[in-house]
């Protein structure tokens, strides 16, 4: 069973489709951190309360 992953992952279509998946969701999670940052980075002059809402936001 090994020998059959290490086969696969020497496949370059299999590694052409694994990153046509990976790298949407490496940007779609690049872009939510950022959001997030940004969200922190407003919010938290208004306070700590502030700042824990908008993180009990974020987390759902």
């Amino acid at each position: 069973m090994l020998g059959y992953f290490k086969e696969l992952l020497q496949d370059r279509q299999f590694q052409k489709m694994a990153l046509l998946i990976a790298i949407p969701l490496m940007l779609q999670q690049l872009v939510v951190s950022s959001v997030n940052l940004v969200d922190n980075l407003m919010v938290g002059q208004l306070g700590d309360v502030a700042l824990s809402g908008v993180s009990k936001g974020a987390s759902r």
